[in-house]
């Protein structure tokens, strides 16, 4: 950038280089500083308040080896064309009025920085302290209990601490420093061993390494020629999600198909059989020849029951020469209290039931069949499948509303939450809770979307459109259910 005029080289106490440039058109100002004292934003504040009473400020940055140059401009008002008779005597006096305006501007600017040169190098000597205090006191530990872990491309929960724009930007769980406020850090709250968060994980730092941390963010967390803080672009973001993951197969709406056409008609007895007879003919293939009655009714009293059928049963069956006598013989069964514990049991391994927790330190959960007793009875009584999930979900809420009669039986469906597997012997409680959750929240997406959830505990899945958002905010809304009495280590 080129300035012409009149000139005018002055420095003020604070070490300040001022080169100001004045003509007949604008005022100009141009000052030279170090990057870091212009990077902490004091000088530029000091300049700009200077300079708030002036009709128009432009005010730029410009870059030059590695020094910041701070220009100001001043332009004037238009002095407005001649469009009358004035003679051109008036207008030259006119002109000479501006530029003794903007002579006596140019000085009144020396003035006014001569006066805050004193300020610009306390400012700057603060700054210097601070650097210092910095490479003494937090450089050392910042490198020696945090980088092993939080530096370089894929730094853990994404928190880099090598640089302050990492620590400002923060990682999975927000911003690591508020500058000023140590009280709002997170990384105060993480050396001190909070109830959030305890870093390092085994050995705490020492009182004073804290209170350096803190004082150092007090004063403005100076750092030697710190990048400019950027947005940094998530891992998880994403404009929408793509085509195959919306048309995943536990997503899609069911649909009534139409029944297929069968070239061996008299083969079928029920709209199912059209479906497998479709299938077969489709691969060439032919049905098995029918079973007898005898060998009938064995097979399906084991698939429904579980158990094999009775003499009398067998006898009975054999003894009915009926149309009706398969139908009556799977109405019998359904009805038989065994369908329910036979066919609970697929549920109950769905829902991880065990009657303890397992793992390490195996407890017995002494109320566990309560939940077991309920999954048999909902299928015994044939209950609506919505209704199942959502009374599993969230039975304790939906029982606020019932009749007293289903009160207690909403409140049982919801040991679906409280079985499985939990670490008993960790000792850091607030992991003992977010695991617990974790598992809670993994069986949800395995028994009810048909994906698992556990992968975004650390990132956004892969290839399920499940991002890392959607599984906090439901861990959020687990972590505000009580499953036990207090998170203490049970070892």
């Amino acid at each position: 950038m080129k300035f012409h005029g009149l000139t005018k080289k002055l420095s003020t106490p604070g070490g300040l280089e001022l080169n100001i440039y004045s003509n007949m058109t604008r005022t100009s100002l141009l000052v030279n500083r170090s990057s870091d004292e212009c990077e902490s934003g004091r000088l530029r504040d000091l300049l700009s308040n200077g300079f708030r009473h002036c009709r128009r400020v432009y005010f730029g940055v410009l870059y030059v080896k590695g020094t910041h140059q701070l220009f100001y401009d001043f332009p004037p008002k238009k002095i407005p064309h001649s469009q009358n008779t004035k003679s051109h005597s008036q207008v030259d006096f006119r002109r000479i009025v501006y530029f003794m305006k903007f002579f006596c501007q140019t000085y009144l600017i020396c003035i006014f920085l001569l006066f805050c040169g004193i300020e610009i190098s306390t400012a700057a000597d603060d700054i210097g302290k601070g650097i210092e205090f910095f490479e003494k006191k937090i450089r050392p530990v910042l490198i020696e209990r945090c980088d092993d872990c939080h530096s370089g491309d894929e730094p853990e929960s994404e928190l880099a601490t090598d640089s302050l724009a990492g620590l400002l930007a923060g990682g999975t769980r927000g911003p690591a420093i508020v500058i000023g406020d140590p009280k709002k850090s997170l990384l105060i709250n993480a050396v001190s061993h909070g109830d959030l968060l305890q870093m390092p994980p085994k050995d705490k730092l020492p009182l004073k390494q804290i209170q350096d941390l803190k004082a150092w963010i007090s004063m403005g967390a100076p750092w030697p020629n710190a990048q400019p803080l950027t947005k940094k672009k998530s891992k998880n973001e994403k404009v929408e999600f793509s085509e195959e993951e919306r048309n995943f197969w536990s997503f899609q709406k069911p649909v009534q198909s139409p029944l297929p056409k069968v070239k061996h008609e008299n083969w079928v007895r029920n709209p199912i059989d059209r479906f497998i007879l479709a299938k077969l003919e489709s691969e060439n293939m032919r049905p098995a020849i029918e079973a007898d009655k005898r060998t009938l009714i064995r097979r399906v009293t084991f698939d429904l029951t579980g158990l094999p059928p009775t003499p009398a049963d067998v006898a009975k069956y054999l003894a009915d020469e009926s149309s009706e006598a398969y139908s009556k013989l799977i109405d019998r069964l359904l009805a038989s209290p065994r369908y329910g514990e036979k066919w609970g049991r697929h549920w109950l391994d769905v829902a991880r039931y065990a009657d303890s927790n397992g793992l390490d330190e195996n407890l017995a959960y002494i109320n566990a069949f309560q939940y077991r007793d309920y999954v048999i009875t909902a299928f015994n009584k044939d209950k609506p499948y919505d209704q199942f999930i959502r009374e599993q979900i969230a039975g304790d809420l939906l029982a606020e509303l019932a009749p007293p009669e289903e009160k207690l039986d909403q409140i049982r469906a919801t040991g679906f939450l409280c079985v499985g597997t939990k670490m008993l012997a960790e000792d850091d409680q607030v992991k003992m809770q977010m695991d617990i959750i974790d598992e809670q929240l993994d069986t949800l997406g395995r028994a009810f979307l048909g994906l698992s959830l556990g992968c975004a505990r650390c990132h956004a899945h892969k290839f399920d459109p499940i991002p890392q958002e959607d599984y906090y905010s439901l861990a959020g809304i687990l972590k505000s259910t009580k499953t036990m009495e207090n998170f203490k280590v049970v070892a």
